[in-house]
């Protein structure tokens, strides 16, 4: 008898090996970058305090650093959220525009957003915890308590669903780390 999924399989498992065996390259670069990235954050007069940090750490300092360059640059830390798209501009959140005018001051890129996301998305893991069966989510570092409390303010608004809530939560909650970052870069 013939199986179908067994003829579908045998047509795609030489385009998967290939794929994973090509990639091979691409993740070694992807490490060695990375563990580079890591040593030199490390060596960064700043990176006592970022060791403090549950889910920031090494990698995080890195990124941060790598998207945006020396700290001691920007004068605010309002121009920082700009670098990394995380602005409020003209009382909306920074995003991707059409037309030269919006697009420059809103001066978006989509990467190095995505780049900070993750940074954030690590922070959350480590500074908030869920709903358990034996326990009520809650904050479990200052920045999950920053963003706990910005969640809790967004209830309630008309129109703004929990996935709303929750994104807008993060991103207040990165802002605090960044805003937190950014004086300590100067500190030293």
């Amino acid at each position: 008898i013939a199986n179908p999924t067994n003829d579908v399989l045998s047509v795609f498992t030489p385009i998967i090996l290939n794929s994973a065996t090509a990639r091979s390259c691409w993740d070694v670069l992807r490490d060695n970058t990375e563990k580079e990235m890591r040593r030199l954050a490390k060596s960064l007069p700043v990176y006592p305090w970022v060791a403090s940090i549950k889910g920031f750490g090494d990698l995080g300092l890195g990124i941060v650093v790598g998207e945006a360059g020396d700290l001691s640059n920007y004068e605010t830390v309002s121009r920082l959220w700009k670098r990394l798209g995380l602005a409020v501009i003209e009382g909306e959140r920074q995003q991707r525009k059409t037309g030269a005018d919006a697009a420059a001051k809103h001066g978006y890129n989509p990467r190095r957003r995505a780049e900070i996301w993750t940074l954030g998305d690590s922070l959350f893991k480590h500074q908030y915890r869920g709903a358990k069966d034996d326990a009520p989510a809650h904050p479990t570092g200052p920045y999950g308590e920053v963003y706990a409390a910005r969640k809790a303010a967004t209830e309630g608004r008309d129109g703004w669903s929990l996935g709303r809530r929750d994104n807008d939560a993060r991103r207040i909650m990165t802002k605090a780390l960044l805003a937190d970052l950014h004086k300590e870069w100067r500190k030293v």
